[in-house]
């Protein structure tokens, strides 16, 4: 980098120097910020697939044990009601997990600090 500081002469390409270095460090900052949404959006999908896969297991489970508990109650006869019992706590597991799967879903879209902050640019250079 160039030093600006007034040394006693001033170039006549120094204003040049001063904007391609505002360019750069303009261009520094907007890269640092889209690296910190890339990694936010990484740990948002990583969430997503483990709220998708705890949705699909849980469900299946309950699916399962509902089916497992109506055979045992038309089989024999009798009142069961533990299984209806840990069917429902999968039940809302999986409703819980479906929540917050729609939640992340329609969350903030990515990387929106990064065109907020371009857009914020464009606005500068306009005026």
């Amino acid at each position: 980098m160039r030093d600006f500081a007034n040394n006693g002469h001033s170039s006549l390409l120094d204003p040049i120097w001063r904007l391609l270095d505002t360019g750069l460090a303009t261009a520094q900052n907007r890269l640092e910020l889209f690296s910190v949404e890339a990694r936010e959006e990484k740990i948002r999908i990583f969430q997503i697939i483990l709220l998708v896969s705890a949705l699909i297991v849980l469900g299946t489970l309950a699916v399962a044990l509902a089916t497992f508990a109506i055979a045992m109650v038309v089989w024999q006869g009798g009142a069961l009601i533990v299984l209806p019992c840990v069917i429902a706590v999968y039940a809302i597991g999986a409703g819980m997990a479906w929540r917050a799967l729609r939640a992340r879903l329609n969350g903030e879209s990515p990387f929106a600090a990064s065109a907020e902050e371009l857009r914020k640019d464009r606005e500068c250079i306009r005026h």
